[in-house]
């Protein structure tokens, strides 16, 4: 991750207009582990995990609707962020209004997991007891020893 760099790429769809740039996570400030460090350590607990955000360094100063006026989105614009070793995030700009809400956050994901884990579970646990079984040899008196 160190060593990654994000790209970034602004299509308008009502005009012309294209933008790009590049961050190289080599060059923040502060090394990432570090930043694990400060945020997770003995005050700081997450039971859960957590996501450290970086970000991309990028901040779009090319003008685009007037000279001096800096940037701002026009609706239908694609925003592509793409780096090797993870793929290519690829949104199209619109209205939140229009379209469909954001239902589906961290309480579905754990819901619609859990099933799954559960079953992984349960099964690690008969392939352990499986295994306990097998390495169990009864000694003399008829008492498990495990070899």
């Amino acid at each position: 991750m160190r060593a990654s760099s994000l790209s970034l790429r602004i299509e308008g769809a009502d005009d012309d207009f294209v933008l790009e740039g590049v961050s190289h996570m080599s060059e923040i400030s502060r090394d990432p582990a570090d930043l694990v460090n400060q945020t997770h350590g003995k005050y700081h607990q997450y039971p859960d995990g957590f996501m450290l955000f970086l970000g991309t360094m990028f901040s779009p100063i090319k003008d685009r609707d007037t000279k001096g006026g800096g940037f701002t989105h026009h609706l239908g614009d694609v925003v592509t962020i793409p780096t090797p070793s993870l793929g290519a995030l690829v949104n199209t700009v619109r209205l939140s209004t229009e379209i469909e809400p954001w239902t589906f956050g961290v309480r579905a994901r754990r819901a619609s997991t859990w099933p799954r884990s559960r079953r992984r579970l349960e099964r690690d646990e008969r392939q352990g007891d499986q295994l306990a079984d097998a390495l169990c040899v009864p000694d003399a008196r008829g008492l498990a020893v495990h070899e």
